[in-house]
């Protein structure tokens, strides 16, 4: 098994994807892995007015600042982008700390978001 990091554990710890504590070596291994980070990635499109389309994507952060007393990682983040916004600055953003956690968090973000548009079509890329 990989040792984290000693030299900074009160700042940066870094996980897999099951919360398991990893070495840095082994983050950007995990990292380099085609499809590791994109948990589910969805488009979502109002077919009222084509312009008004969205990205709703769930990635695994893996490294995260922490100091004790934080309580459990949150080392996945469930990002929604939208038409007339910064492509790198989400609309609303939320964090969790397990896979299934945010796997229900983006699609909750999804529900959402569908309700609020006319005629609404969900394509999952993932």
């Amino acid at each position: 098994m990989d040792e984290p990091d000693s030299d900074d554990a009160s700042l940066w710890q870094r996980y897999d994807r099951a919360g398991t504590p990893i070495s840095a070596e082994r983050f950007v291994e995990l990292a380099r892995q085609p499809g590791y980070r994109f948990i589910r990635r969805t488009s979502l499109l109002d077919a009222a007015d084509p312009h008004r389309t969205f990205r709703i994507t769930t990635v695994w952060i893996g490294a995260v600042a922490r100091t004790p007393g934080d309580g459990p990682p949150q080392i996945f983040e469930t990002m929604v982008f939208g038409p007339d916004h910064h492509p790198f600055r989400p609309l609303h953003g939320r964090k969790y700390g397990t896979e299934p956690d945010a796997m229900i968090g983006h699609h909750e973000a999804a529900g959402k978001l569908a309700t609020q548009l006319i005629d609404p079509v969900r394509v999952d890329l993932d």
